[in-house]
Order: C-alpha cells, then structure tokens, then sequence
C-alpha cells in the first residue's frame, strides 16, 4: 500500500522476489502473470513516490497517477492510500 510511505522497502522486496524460481505471479490486485508484473510494479511504486513529491494534496496525486496509469483500475484504491498520504486533509473538522 502506498499509504505506507515504504517505497524503499517494497522496491527491495520486489528486486529480490523477482529472482525466485517461481514464472507465474498471483498479484494481489490483477490477473496473474509473469515477472513482468514486479517491474510494473516496481515502475507503479516509483511514479508514487515522485508524484507523492510534488503533489498538491490527495486529489492531485490522485488525478496525476490515473494520469499516469489510466489502463490500470483500483481508483477506489487510490481514495485509500490518500486518505494516509494526506492524513489533514481527510480529518474531521471541529
């Protein structure tokens, strides 16, 4: 989950999967696949990351990663990870 912030640790974690034995992936969001998946993923953590950077708020990293990725779903998703991106803006006001 983006919302976690562990771009580095999840990048180190596919660099090593992507060595193990196994040819077919069971993602945990998508269609199974091959090794191909963990260098779109690693692909998918890297925009997060830079467009976490320079994001205005929840809504336009949101726009710039549909922007970014637009074949891929998970919308809902990015509602959730922005959610912990960008805790203030979703707190309740007083």
């Amino acid at each position: 989950m983006v919302g976690e912030k562990a771009f580095d640790s999840w990048t180190e974690i596919l660099e090593k999967t992507k060595n193990s034995r196994y040819d077919r992936v069971l993602a945990g969001h998508g269609a199974p696949g091959g090794k191909e998946l963990y260098g779109r993923m690693q692909e998918y953590l890297a925009t997060a990351r830079d467009v976490y950077a320079r994001a205005l708020d929840g809504n336009d990293m949101k726009y710039k990663m549909t922007q970014a990725f637009p074949e891929y779903g998970g919308v809902g998703m990015l509602d959730q990870q922005v959610r912990f991106l960008f805790p203030r803006a979703h707190a309740p006001s007083a």
